[in-house]
């Protein structure tokens, strides 16, 4: 993960232009992990 977002923490610009999709993607994820748990 660390080697995923060091190119990002390099690039000020893009890491501020994909921070809303990260956080996003990441609500999106949690939701999806919380949805099967109910299932089960």
């Amino acid at each position: 993960m660390l080697s995923f977002l060091s190119p990002l923490k390099s690039n000020r610009d893009k890491t501020l232009a994909s921070q809303p999709v990260v956080d996003g993607f990441l609500r999106d994820h949690a939701k999806i992990v919380s949805y099967l748990r109910l299932i089960e």
